[in-house]
């Protein structure tokens, strides 16, 4: 038996028989089994009822993490299996750990509900209420943080998804329909053609089978294809009062999108192909 592993965005295994049938893939339990055989994870920050901890998206098991209180307005950010960043609601920046607690350098702006990803050795904190259209990037390996140009809109309670080395940031929550990009190699800022979907609520994003995909806790949902000159296409999902609103920027493995909702720390399990969502309580 022959299986080839191939590790990108999502996870892919096949089999092939010795009789030289076709391709078969496997099922989705082989596949988690063999990630975790890999040791290929993912985990999601969380903040729950006073104490902050790491889940496994595959076992569903928490690590804890040393830290002190989750403001509202602040984000979490996933470094490693053993260290999140938490920023925003105020300039004060920490990396949790399970053993330690430590204060790095602090933002330039007071940011509520800022939109956070990870990149390479940088931490980006955009916008986010009070900061307007300002954004700021954090250096893990200096503990600097530097400024950078003005986004054209203001934008908070987001998640900016990653893409080819471009950070999409499909805010709808700030009143501008303005869809822009960030290009991390330029550092530089630009805006796409399509108009994105207002909304008055919370959002979240991901990339799903080569479509940015926004949900938002109305139960609206937008979808582009990540071409040139697309159009969103706009439709419903029974929410089934699922808050969308994330306590860090959700992951994608195979055919499932995970996130901890912001208010109740949660992990919520969406399947876009099916519109269902599942909800896991966390210790």
């Amino acid at each position: 038996m022959l299986v080839e592993m191939q590790v990108q965005e999502r996870v892919h295994v096949f089999w092939v028989r010795k009789n030289r049938s076709p391709i078969q893939r496997l099922s989705r339990n082989i596949v988690r089994e063999m990630c975790r055989y890999l040791k290929i994870d993912c985990f999601l920050p969380f903040y729950k009822e006073g104490h902050f901890g790491l889940v496994s998206v595959f076992s569903k098991t928490c690590a804890r993490l040393q830290g002190t209180e989750f403001p509202s307005g602040a984000m979490l950010c996933y470094l490693s299996r053993r260290k999140v960043m938490r920023l925003g609601r105020e300039k004060l920046t920490l990396i949790l750990s399970p053993k330690k607690l430590v204060q790095v350098a602090d933002m330039a702006e007071t940011r509520y509900f800022p939109g956070v990803i990870r990149y390479g050795y940088s931490v980006y904190a955009f916008g986010g209420f009070k900061a307007a259209a300002s954004s700021e990037k954090y250096c893990l390996k200096t503990d600097q943080w530097a400024g950078l140009p003005l986004m054209a809109a203001a934008k908070s309670a987001f998640t900016p998804v990653l893409h080819s080395g471009l950070i999409y940031l499909p805010e709808v929550n700030e009143g501008s329909c303005l869809f822009e990009v960030f290009n991390t190699a330029a550092q530089q800022f630009s805006s796409i053609a399509p108009s994105l979907p207002f909304t008055d609520f919370a959002s979240i994003a991901f990339i799903y089978r080569e479509e940015l995909v926004i949900l938002d806790d109305m139960g609206r949902r937008a979808k582009l294809p990540l071409l040139p000159q697309s159009e969103f296409r706009n439709d419903s999902v029974e929410l089934r009062e699922v808050e969308c609103c994330a306590q860090s920027g959700p992951v994608v493995v195979g055919r499932a999108v995970y996130f901890v909702q912001y208010s109740y720390g949660e992990l919520c399990k969406f399947s876009p192909d099916r519109d269902v969502f599942k909800i896991t309580l966390l210790n």
